[in-house]
């Protein structure tokens, strides 16, 4: 196992560089990002990179998704995902508004200068909270509206989509883990598959991660959670969480149950280590490809930094608990 650094003397200016997605075009890297302007602002950042996963000068960019509320004259975006559907290049992100506290997860795809296309605001989530009401009046009539079903108020992220049989589909929740077919018509989902079973994580609820990458009969996924720090490390370091990320699988058949799951951290966030003001301990993972017999995982460290964890599969595969065939 390795840890690598990525600099950022070779992207454009901004405060913290954080919460990287890798993903390949042709025989080339690229890496998308979370750039947090001076003023707090975030934007996503795009750029290439060497064979070695470091940014090459002059290539950094920002890029504008479609917007959720067309009315807005303002909206922000952040921790992107990139992967390729049907051959098709194309970014998952949370649409933020700086006016109130929604998230909205957008799906786009990109065309050959990296810029958005074509863009989908699925709808699914729970429809009976007052946030709803809101978000139903300030869509535009053409742009389907993300709810939110059991997170905070608002928000919705950390969908990872794949596709089965041709199909789109997105993993929405990790446990219980729930998978979505969406009807790219009517935005609204076509089918809902939901398993859940005992896992043997025992650090936070586990949430989402990484673009699932199909791996025979399996989909492998680099997840997240978080845990709550003791008292006296929050007062000491003033940082109130630990994220914690690691890996699972989940079969590439409906209803694509989990098949196996992570019992301890590959990854945790260090509360000792410079922490931002925010106060997250973070190791947040957004992008995985599988070089050969090793993953390239990256991730954004303590919220203010970007890094790469290289692991043999093999090892992957031995943190791994294979869960009883269902």
């Amino acid at each position: 196992m390795q840890i690598i650094d990525i600099p950022t003397y070779n992207l454009p200016k901004t405060k913290y560089f954080f919460n990287p997605s890798i993903f390949r075009v042709g025989q080339s890297y690229r890496m998308a990002y979370r750039a947090n302007m001076e003023d707090g602002t975030p934007k996503i950042g795009m750029c290439k990179l060497t064979q070695e996963f470091q940014p090459e000068k002059n290539s950094g960019f920002y890029i504008t998704p479609p917007k959720v509320r067309k009315t807005n004259d303002v909206e922000n975006a952040e921790d992107a995902r990139v992967q390729y559907i049907n051959g098709r290049l194309s970014m998952s992100y949370v649409a933020i508004s700086p006016f109130s506290e929604w998230r909205n997860l957008g799906f786009c795809y990109l065309d050959r200068s990296m810029q958005p296309e074509e863009s989908y605001f699925f709808r699914y989530g729970a429809t009976d909270n007052s946030a709803a009401v809101e978000c139903e009046q300030w869509a535009s009539p053409a742009v389907g509206t993300v709810l939110t079903r059991h997170m905070e108020p608002n928000i919705e992220k950390n969908w990872q989509f794949f596709t089965h049989l041709g199909e789109l589909h997105f993993v929405y929740s990790t446990e219980p883990h729930i998978v979505v077919r969406p009807n790219l018509t009517t935005l609204e989902p076509d089918k809902v598959y939901e398993t859940n079973y005992p896992l043997p994580w025992k650090y936070g609820q586990p949430r989402g991660g990484t673009p699932p990458v199909l791996i025979g009969d399996e989909f492998f996924s680099f997840f997240h959670s978080h845990t709550v720090t003791t008292p006296e490390v929050s007062k000491l370091t003033g940082c109130g969480k630990q994220y914690h990320f690691a890996a699972y699988a989940f079969s590439a058949k409906p209803p694509f149950h989990i098949t196996r799951f992570a019992s301890a951290p590959l990854i945790s966030g260090d509360p000792y280590d410079n922490v931002v003001l925010w106060g997250n301990a973070a190791a947040f993972p957004c992008g995985a490809l599988l070089v050969g017999d090793e993953w390239a995982v990256s991730y954004g460290y303590n919220d203010r930094e970007m890094k790469i964890l290289k692991i043999k599969h093999s090892d992957v595969l031995a943190s791994l608990t294979k869960l009883t065939d269902v």
